[in-house]
């Protein structure tokens, strides 16, 4: 997990205890040379970095050209991540200029038809994982319950969602048997947490619709 920073002409990438990891140039408003002597353009990005194919799959956006977007709903967010990237040519190739590719990551309607659709057919990509968004929440930093994540494999037990053999195939651990058993060893399996977090979601009150949802 990477934050991008493109400001004053260069591009840095931070782990996430604030550790400056890299330094290279970009095409993002902020990153080039160009935008050394304008300090107001600047772009934040929450990214996966891949390091064998030198790339940055951008998860979601902070800031962009110097306009701020933490306090924007998530549907709008990834409407105006995906809108930007695309509107600048070479972000998604590597160059003298862009020496790191900039990828948005697909986002799709948590609806059962959907996820059932999407996850028909084996990926393009290599899956890790698939993270849930609440659509009308912030841009929160750390930990938030409006945010969860699941492997693929966990979809038809956690939430009876069905996907293709050929899908599971490619994103399912070897060693995995039942959430109930695989997380035996570390003391609690991972079906038990997924219980408490059903249960403290019942004490607290009805759960998101799918209509307010995004993955």
């Amino acid at each position: 997990r990477s934050l991008v920073i493109a400001a004053k002409g260069e591009t840095a990438a931070y782990t996430r205890s604030g550790y400056c990891v890299n330094r290279f140039p970009s095409l993002l408003p902020g990153g080039a040379r160009k935008y050394t002597s304008n300090s107001m353009d600047y772009t934040v990005l929450d990214c996966i970095y891949v390091p064998g194919e030198k790339s940055f799959f951008v998860l979601d956006i902070m800031c962009w050209h110097g306009q701020p977007v933490y306090d924007c709903e998530t549907t709008f967010r990834f409407f105006w991540l995906k809108s930007r990237l695309a509107e600048t040519p070479g972000l998604n190739e590597r160059s003298s200029v862009n020496s790191h590719r900039f990828i948005a990551l697909d986002a799709f309607a948590c609806q059962p038809s959907t996820m059932n659709e999407v996850l028909s057919s084996r990926p393009a990509l290599e899956v890790d994982g698939l993270l849930f968004y609440h659509c009308q929440t912030q841009y929160t930093p750390g930990k938030t319950p409006l945010v969860g994540w699941l492997k693929p494999h966990m979809l038809p037990e956690t939430l009876s969602i069905s996907a293709s053999p050929a899908f599971l195939e490619q994103c399912k651990p070897p060693d995995f048997d039942k959430m109930e058993t695989s997380g035996e060893k570390s003391g609690e399996s991972r079906m038990d947490g997924v219980k408490k977090v059903r249960k403290a979601t019942k004490e607290k009150g009805p759960s998101p619709s799918a209509d307010s949802m995004q993955t």
